[in-house]
């Protein structure tokens, strides 16, 4: 998947991203929420997991692509042993939709509705199409 980020793009993902980085534990309580809501049985896959300690490792994984815009595609194949990763954990690439929703939510929440603008949304959705097309790809392939 070929996608061109701008500067914009770039400025809108790191000065949005800094809102959730506030206050990271509760940023995760409520991605977390809202994903098991939409996919329950995925939170079957995380029984054994300290979710305090996951959220922070999803909160750091987002962290790494914001400060990699600038050069962003040499971030993929960090992205593609993390679907790997996914994979044997049991994760399946139909909840990555579910997922990136999840996270749009998680930043509308925290941003409020007048600073979560549609150009900030359709930036993160851009962001996350980008991601989540390398683990689909990466997850199905490994099958």
């Amino acid at each position: 998947m070929t996608i061109e980020f701008t500067k914009r793009d770039q400025e809108i993902v790191a000065q949005t991203f800094a809102s959730m980085t506030e206050d990271i534990d509760r940023a995760a309580a409520i991605f977390y929420k809202k994903f098991f809501a939409s996919q329950p049985e995925a939170e079957a896959l995380f029984a054994q997991a300290d979710m305090h300690a996951q959220g922070r490792k999803l909160l750091k994984f987002f962290e790494a692509i914001v400060s990699s815009m600038p050069y962003i595609k040499q971030k993929q194949p960090d992205i593609s042993e993390l679907a790997h990763m996914h994979n044997r954990f049991g994760v399946k690439p139909e909840y990555l939709p579910e997922f990136g929703a999840a996270l749009i939510e998680t930043l509308r929440e925290f941003m409020g509705r007048y600073e979560f603008t549609p150009e900030v949304e359709d930036t993160w959705m851009k962001v996350y199409a980008w991601v989540s097309e390398i683990m689909k790809d990466e997850m199905s392939g490994a099958e």
